[in-house]
């Protein structure tokens, strides 16, 4: 699958970016933009993004990470607790492509970031903007990189660069009441419980709680 999986996210982002540029040069034309503008006042986008953890390297998401990411995201093992099922290679071909042009616009608003371990793709961390200082925290590893810390790490790397780069004071993260391995990084890394939210997603497990955890950024690391 690897080259030619490589090719096809290629496409799919040249597509996208050119469709993103047209949408820019209406905009500039006609003077408005295309729909409503709505959401948080962001801070000015970084890209790309690269980061040293202990043990990982964080970056933008790549072509080259197509077959490991195909991986991820259709593992039933791994989307057990997620919010959406597993999904085919096709799928998460698109699905990776969207990521990394999103990841490209002026108005950045998430960070997913590939997590590497000996220079191999383990899984990504995310920081979804919700406000002016605050965010949301977001992890999925592959089965053979869980259980060595890695999580943990790349968590506490992301959360370091929202301090810095993109000024966030709080992030706060959500999981389903059963997936302990979550709770366990959550915890690790400084967060605090919140609360329960009954009934919160409806995902192919039926309608799930999540726990609500999170940590004002001033706090020093654990």
């Amino acid at each position: 699958m690897g080259a030619t999986a490589i090719v096809q996210v290629r496409r799919h982002v040249r597509r996208g970016l050119v469709r993103r540029r047209l949408a820019g040069a209406v905009t500039r034309v006609v003077g408005v933009a295309p729909g409503p503008v709505v959401g948080p006042e962001l801070p000015t986008a970084v890209f790309p993004v690269r980061l040293a953890g202990r043990r990982v390297a964080l970056r933008e998401l790549a072509e080259t990470d197509a077959e490991a990411f195909a991986r991820l995201a259709g593992d039933p093992e791994v989307c057990r607790f997620m919010k959406v099922r597993p999904v085919e290679q096709a799928t998460a071909l698109r699905s990776l492509s969207s990521r990394m042009v999103r990841a490209r616009q002026p108005g950045r608003s998430a960070y997913e970031l590939a997590v590497e371990h000996d220079g191999r793709f383990a899984g990504t961390v995310t920081l979804h903007l919700l406000g002016t200082g605050t965010g949301e925290l977001g992890f999925w590893f592959l089965p053979e990189a869980t259980g060595q810390g890695l999580a943990t790490d790349a968590c506490l790397t992301v959360l370091r660069f929202g301090v810095e780069a993109l000024d966030l004071h709080r992030v706060q993260a959500t999981c389903d009441v059963e997936n302990g391995r979550a709770v366990a990084v959550l915890e690790r890394i400084g967060m605090s419980p919140e609360g329960r939210m009954r009934h919160a997603v409806r995902t192919h497990l039926g309608w799930r709680d999540r726990l609500l955890y999170a940590r004002l950024l001033d706090e020093p690391d654990p």
